[in-house]
């Protein structure tokens, strides 16, 4: 069962990826949760967990981190 590919990036089965409101063109991000950054070659990002438990990423709009 081929699954197809998003920029390259292999997709998991039923998995879709939507952009990432305010980082339109750079950051994408899919149902079961793995966030794909375009610029460059595309990749996937690592998630991080802050002291509260949420997970997170430090995204970098204009040149500053959001």
């Amino acid at each position: 069962m081929k699954l197809g590919n998003f920029h390259g990036i292999p997709l998991l089965e039923n998995e879709e990826f939507k952009e990432v409101i305010g980082y339109e063109g750079r950051y994408h991000i899919s149902n079961i949760g793995r966030l794909i950054s375009l610029k460059g070659n595309p990749k996937i990002l690592k998630l991080t967990i802050d002291s509260k438990g949420y997970y997170g990423i430090n995204g970098i709009k204009n040149g500053r981190h959001k």
